[in-house]
């Protein structure tokens, strides 16, 4: 600021360069490399996890996705909420829940049978159009007072994938027995048709 003979005051603005070694807290955090924790507290909290929160919980780093990826871990999940309901099959229950082939698909099926909030999801209805190129791979039939219920198991049949299994080379027998994430009935949906009356079906060869 600087006055002027006249009694006027002149003030001169100076622009001032930006400091470029400052650096912000963001910045701090962001090149800090955060806390590693062992893989027993990732299991020790995966104990407290809802089964609707799985995938959040394995997102978090790569340790407690490799807690989810555990046979370990979807065997505490299954003893934790089950529940020796009516209804529940037979495949499902902790006398047949014992080896890993299959573990994780299994455990999903288990809590879609005891646990609420997986019970009340309602299913997804598609159009029948949409299961074009699909193959019956099992029927039954539910007979009850005034109809009769028919389920038709399909599974998508594709040539390419068909003819890359043939090509491809034997593979390891133990490797098959430990996936817990083994989905035979990948790829699979059911057709309900609900008649008035029971007509038998021929079976598909």
């Amino acid at each position: 600021m600087k006055r002027n003979e006249d009694g006027t005051v002149s003030l001169a603005i100076q622009k001032v360069k930006p400091d470029t070694h400052k650096i912000t807290i963001s910045q701090r955090n962001n090149d800090s490399e955060g806390n590693n924790y062992p893989l027993d507290v990732w299991f020790l909290i995966s104990e407290y996890i809802c089964p609707e929160d799985v995938g959040i919980f394995g997102a978090i780093c790569k340790t407690s996705f490799e807690v989810i990826c555990s046979s370990r871990f979807w065997f505490n999940l299954y003893r934790r909420y089950y529940k020796n309901i009516p209804g529940l099959p037979q495949n499902l229950k902790p006398e047949r829940l014992v080896r890993k082939y299959g573990l994780k698909t299994n455990v999903i099926r288990a809590l879609y049978h005891m646990y609420p909030q997986f019970v009340n999801r309602t299913l997804k209805e598609e159009h029948p159009a949409s299961l074009k190129n699909y193959q019956c791979q099992l029927l039954w039939f539910n007979l009850q007072e005034k109809n009769c219920i028919y389920y038709f198991k399909l599974k998508r049949f594709n040539w390419k994938s068909a003819q890359s299994r043939k090509e491809s080379k034997q593979v390891n027998l133990l490797e098959i027995l430990e996936d817990i994430t083994a989905n035979p009935d990948e790829d699979c949906r059911v057709l309900k048709v609900s008649c008035l009356h029971f007509n038998p079906v021929e079976s598909v060869v």
